[in-house]
């Protein structure tokens, strides 16, 4: 796991400013604190030189012209000798490399290429991409089963080739500033270039007030995009072009098979997946929350290593039990014999550690930050960690999949009543310690009469259009170029489903999972340089599970049911009976009890109006409801809170 990035002047050849390249990786050492390597190249020409010492960065040191540079941090997880060090290149130098994440199948691979002749110096993934451009060229990505994000430099064909993995577990981002394309794992590498202009990106802000966190392709930063997972970018000729490779499977109608055959498969795809994960010349381990997705690849490690898994697991102090998922991770690790490891952290910790978590975040993100902590204890043990994430979006794991199953049923309820249940839901209290009934109910009831995208951002989104109406100031609203439920309903569109229910899998895995889950978990891990692996979206579970009728995933009301039962066997069945619950903190109840100097600070009136973006009023209301505990407004709040933390690190 590793930090990649390189600049390109590839319209007019003119020098590019190498010293730069050492500040970007400079930038993301917590990528890569093992190694650190550079490359530069001439365009059009032959000359390159490769260097470690950013005293060489001196241009009196080149007998050549350098219009383009890779750089790299290292992060030593395969073939850990100095034959792995990168930026990497073939026998001749004709084709370079900067790569970050894992290429599972990197051994398979490697023997047919070396029956093909190709000659290997190291026992590392990197070499097998570099040889699998060789022997393939672009087509070489459809052979990899991994996370990753690289960029191939193709000297003879005058191309550089940037590729990001298919669900989009590893990041990539890009700029064109000028004449050059800049590219990088972290944006905050982008950020070094003196040339960039920090203008903020507000529709980037409007869909992060929807979806609490930034909506790929959009960054925070005007002029700096996401490579959406499952794409590449060439730049060649002078041209810079995007592509998609691969797509999120859906179901198609087909023969059903017997319930034995999916879940035989189900187990079979798991354990082969696991197994594929668990390659490192490193320690490794798992995080353990004690529901079924994590207690899954635990049980899954068991089978599959000759010592005990490492797990890790976070619990809060008294009070605040009903975040603290210690006891039923404890009980699992105790049933499969794992070495088990707990830490608890305070509202204090996470007070403390907020500039550092926002720096971490790059763009305002008002996702749960439990992974930041998990991360940092377990890199104390382990360098790489396996995790459970993906399993909700595969399998039907959330509220708002009941939530349209009930609405089937809710639909047929005469409307006099249906009124009269809305009047008194809107009645009831919310709640400030982790109790998320009330909240999703409501939420249920105003999705009533819409239309099923309507419902599914109701239910899904955190500010609605009509907040966003009472909270925005007219200005703001004037600059806007888009609306968050037009991007919504072009998923939707896209997506070739014949029924609505695995439209919404697709549209989960093409918003939430890449734009929250996944780019948060990526952070989180490698701010600590942990590297964190999710076998749950390895691409062939991913293509299999799509063959799986939804009714196998959502039985009834029963969530993940093809999971439940191929994992039956394996799992003890206390398991199966946890109630769901993400892996968060109590931020309304900090908010409201510990926190409430900082909101008042970050969110007085000074500061919204100075910020020029928001109707005070309108903050001050939800505030006023959330303080009284009228209505539980604890992600609102938290959101407009990093919002303004995000501006003071990244923009003032």
């Amino acid at each position: 796991m590793c930090g990649i990035c390189g600049i390109y002047n590839f319209k007019n050849n003119k020098l590019v400013d190498l010293s730069l390249l050492g500040k970007m990786c400079d930038a993301m050492q917590h990528r890569g604190p093992d190694d650190h390597g550079y490359a530069a190249f001439q365009v059009p020409g032959s000359g390159f030189q490769v260097f470690k010492n950013q005293n060489n960065f001196q241009l009196s040191n080149f007998n050549f012209q350098p219009n383009l540079a890779l750089g790299h941090r290292r992060l030593g997880i395969i073939d850990l000798s100095p034959a792995g060090h990168q930026p990497m290149s073939n026998e001749n130098g004709t084709i370079w490399i900067s790569y970050n994440g894992e290429i599972y199948n990197y051994l398979e691979l490697g023997q047919d290429l070396k029956s093909k002749g190709h000659i290997f110096k190291s026992k590392t993934d990197t070499e097998v991409i570099i040889h699998a451009y060789e022997e393939w060229g672009i087509k070489c990505i459809q052979k990899f089963n991994g996370m990753f994000a690289f960029a191939i430099w193709d000297a003879r064909r005058r191309k550089l080739f940037l590729a990001r993995d298919r669900l989009g577990i590893k990041p990539l981002y890009y700029a064109q500033i000028g004449q050059q394309l800049v590219f990088a794992s972290e944006i905050k590498a982008i950020l070094q270039h003196p040339r960039f202009r920090r203008e903020v990106n507000l529709d980037a802000i409007n869909n992060y007030l929807a979806f609490r966190v930034v909506p790929e392709p959009q960054t925070a930063f005007r002029g700096i995009y996401s490579l959406l997972p499952g794409h590449l970018l060439v730049c060649v000729n002078g041209q810079i072009t995007t592509r998609q490779y691969w797509d999120i499977p859906v179901a198609a109608d087909q023969a059903r098979k017997p319930l034995s055959y999916y879940t035989e498969g189900l187990r079979v795809h798991l354990e082969e997946v696991v197994r594929s994960h668990l390659i490192s010349d490193v320690p490794l381990g798992a995080f353990l929350s004690g529901g079924i997705d994590s207690s899954a690849v635990v049980a899954l490690m068991s089978q599959a290593m000759n010592e005990p898994v490492k797990t890790f697991s976070i619990g809060l102090g008294a009070g605040e039990e009903r975040f603290d998922e210690r006891t039923d991770a404890r009980r699992v690790a105790n049933h499969f014999g794992t070495d088990h490891h707990e830490r608890i952290i305070q509202s204090g910790d996470v007070r403390r550690d907020l500039p550092r978590l926002i720096w971490s975040f790059e763009q305002p993100a008002a996702t749960p930050i439990p992974n930041y902590y998990v991360s940092q204890f377990a890199r104390q043990k382990v360098t790489v960690a396996l995790c459970g994430l993906g399993a909700d979006e595969l399998f039907a794991g959330y509220p708002r999949h009941v939530g349209f199953r009930l609405a089937e049923w809710y639909d047929q309820v005469p409307q006099p009543l249906r009124r009269v249940f809305a009047c008194m839901v809107e009645r009831l209290p919310g709640s400030m310690k982790g109790y998320e009934g009330v909240r999703r109910v409501q939420k249920f009831v105003r999705g009533d009469g819409l239309s099923t995208l309507q419902r599914y951002a109701q239910w899904s989104l955190f500010f609605t259009e009509e907040m966003k109406g009472q909270l925005y100031e007219g200005a703001f609203v004037r600059s806007l170029q888009g609306d968050t439920l037009t991007m919504l309903k072009t998923y939707f569109d896209r997506c070739q489903a014949a029924h609505f229910p695995d439209k919404v899998l697709y549209v989960d895995m093409k918003t939430y999972l890449p734009n929250d889950l996944l780019d948060y978990a990526d952070r989180m891990s490698m701010a600590h340089s942990l590297e964190l692996r999710v076998p749950f979206l390895d691409h062939r579970l991913v293509e299999f599970v799509a063959t799986i009728p939804y009714d196998l995933k959502l039985h009834g009301l029963t969530t993940k049911y093809i999971l439940r039962k191929a994992l039956g066997r394996l799992l003890p069945e206390y398991v199966f009976h946890k109630p769901k619950r993400g892996f968060t903190f109590p931020m309304g109840l900090w908010l409201n009890r510990d926190w409430r100097d900082l909101v008042g600070d970050t969110l007085s009136e000074e500061a919204v109006q100075r910020r020029g973006y928001f109707r005070y009023p309108y903050v001050k209301w939800l505030l006023d409801q959330h303080y009284s505990e009228r209505r539980d407004f604890s992600y609102e709040v938290w959101a407009l809170v990093v919002l303004e933390l995000w501006h003071q690190v990244y923009v003032d």
